[in-house]
């Protein structure tokens, strides 16, 4: 029975984001069109969980890589761009997939009431202990391709994840070191509060 449950699980998740895919190729089939961010209240922890399950399995346990989760369950939904937030979240995980080999690990972490230049942020952050990268190839880490050092960089959407990060009012952040591993670092605004209810995610 709890099997099923798991398979049944899967398969809500799976078809959520076929629906949200759907959503994004009709934007980009409309360029003429602005699309708003679709900002709405999310649990991070619940939406975290809910990639994992999706995409864990194909990411990282084929490969032998050691998934470890670290989520802060004190967290408050916050307000943000979902479609644009799982979007590089998405990103930064196929990204430390392909960076790792058998038994490294990985850690998805989230951390709340993070003091940014005075605002009140919510970190999420992924970390590796794979190859880390050199200093030249970090310079570059955000450019767009062909400029700076961006295409000898492994993960060609990081550009785009950095957009779509400001655009929610926060930032996009990469600590790395040759042969000790790489964290990215996303931190966004709280804006959530005790009172918050319908946040994506959340248990009906």
């Amino acid at each position: 029975a709890e099997g099923g449950a798991s398979l049944e699980k899967e398969l809500e998740i799976a078809n959520q984001e076929v629906e949200r895919v759907a959503r994004l190729l009709e934007e980009i089939g409309s360029p003429d069109e602005a699309v708003a961010p679709r900002v709405r209240l999310v649990e991070v922890n619940r939406m975290i969980e809910d990639l994992l399950l999706l995409y864990g399995e194909a990411l990282f346990a084929e490969k032998k890589i050691v998934l470890s989760p670290m989520l802060d369950a004190s967290i408050l939904p916050i307000s943000c761009d979902v479609e644009g937030l799982k979007q590089v979240l998405l990103n930064l995980l196929i990204n430390a997939s392909e960076a790792l080999s058998n038994g490294d690990q990985v850690m998805v972490c989230t951390s709340d009431h993070v003091n940014y230049e005075g605002k009140v942020m919510v970190e999420i952050s992924v970390a590796d202990n794979g190859p880390g990268m050199p200093p030249e190839k970090i310079a570059g880490i955000f450019a767009p391709p062909g400029e700076g050092h961006a295409d000898a960089v492994r993960g060609i959407g990081l550009p785009t994840s950095l957009a779509l990060v400001r655009a929610m009012g926060g930032h996009l952040v990469c600590r790395s070191r040759l042969g000790e591993g790489t964290t990215f670092a996303i931190l966004l605004p709280r804006t959530g509060g005790p009172d918050a209810q319908a946040a994506v995610g959340a248990p009906s």
